[in-house]
């Protein structure tokens, strides 16, 4: 689910926005918080950890614009929407210079809100699974990373042809940032396998 959270200090705004989102969105998203002014927005944003933001631009304490400029410094990520009137216009367009997805002009019919909290939507659902995909990635790599690091240990240790070029590519595999390396080999009589127990 999508946690939402709705900052608008006028109780008929929130309760037409809290409308809306139950008839159209009620499997989707979840509204975690409702605040009154920027200040109590911004703070209980990060606390929930909210993925989506319904904006009013006039409210006390910080205005809108002020607090999603904080909340995008804070989490860059996060999607924003706007609430502004006919006479903020000017205002809403600045808002888009500070990230936020879009902005909605009161009044707004059902269509209008449909469409942008859809677009939202879309950003948030792409940018999950582009984190899931992330996260995958990292799980291989950690799963990879002993094998990796034996074969540079044994690419040392034969010193075969292609010994430095696979370090320095296994070394950026395994997210190692360094300018100097130093290496430690033993003489061992026996020539048979090495025992891989001396470097697990």
């Amino acid at each position: 689910m999508i946690k939402l959270l709705i900052a608008e200090d006028e109780h008929l705004e929130r309760k037409a926005i809290k409308f809306f989102i139950n008839k159209l969105y009620k499997e989707e998203i979840r509204i975690v918080a409702e605040v009154s002014n920027g200040e109590e927005a911004f703070f209980q944003a990060l606390e929930k950890d909210v993925d989506l933001v319904l904006m009013d631009i006039k409210m006390p304490k910080l205005n809108g614009l002020e607090a999603a400029e904080k909340l995008k410094e804070k989490i860059p990520g996060i999607e924003i929407i706007i609430l502004t009137a006919h006479s903020e216009f000017d205002y809403a367009q600045k808002s888009i210079k500070i990230g936020v997805s879009d902005y909605l002009v009161k009044p707004y019919v059902e269509a209008d809100f449909k469409e942008v909290i859809d677009s939202a939507l879309n950003k948030i659902k792409a940018k999950k699974k582009e984190n899931e995909k992330e996260k995958e990635l990292l799980e291989k790599i950690k799963n990879i990373s002993p094998v990796l690091e034996k074969e540079i240990i044994l690419n040392i240790i034969y010193n075969t042809e292609s010994s430095i070029n696979n370090f320095l590519k296994h070394t950026r595999l395994l997210g190692i940032k360094a300018e100097n390396y130093l290496f430690i080999t033993f003489n061992y009589q026996d020539q048979h396998k090495i025992n891989t127990d001396l470097y697990n």
